[in-house]
């Protein structure tokens, strides 16, 4: 997977454990700590988001880092 393609999954990942736990952008950019336009350039994949920024969000979205990033890891 090029790094394109794993920043759009892992962007795509965010957004879909986000929506399961029912939330906007805006309430959970506040949960986790984040800007709201940085969620949404990082749900588009246009983010190269930092180890501890995932810890972050992985945080706030009450998921281990490993499920976050196992959402994108090919078989």
């Amino acid at each position: 997977m090029e790094k394109n393609e794993s920043l759009i999954c892992l962007g795509k990942a965010i957004r879909d454990f986000r929506k399961k736990e029912n939330l906007s952008q805006l309430e959970f950019s506040l949960v986790a700590g984040i800007s709201k336009s940085y969620l949404a350039e990082l749900e588009l994949g246009r983010m190269n988001p930092t180890f501890l920024m995932l810890k972050k969000i992985s945080s706030a979205l009450g998921i281990s880092l490993f499920e976050l990033l196992s959402f994108c890891i090919e078989d």
